[in-house]
């Protein structure tokens, strides 16, 4: 069984990145996938307001950013 989890950036790293955030849900990650080893987890991570910075950054350092990688 395959789960896919989505969060958006500003949840996992609301100002800066959270490393207890990260280890307390690594955590609970790798107990959720050790209770059945069929199980597997795709975490997607992206959005918020630090994708924007990042988005923004890209464009003010390249002279003429690409459509597609906003």
């Amino acid at each position: 069984m395959t789960k896919l989890l989505s969060l958006g950036g500003s949840i996992v790293a609301p100002d800066a990145p959270d490393a207890a955030y990260s280890k307390e849900f690594s955590v609970l990650a790798r107990s959720w996938l050790a209770d059945n080893p069929s199980r597997r987890l795709t975490l997607v991570v992206g959005g918020g307001g630090p994708a924007r910075a990042w988005q923004k950054a890209y464009r003010d350092a390249v002279d003429s950013p690409d459509a597609d990688a906003q």
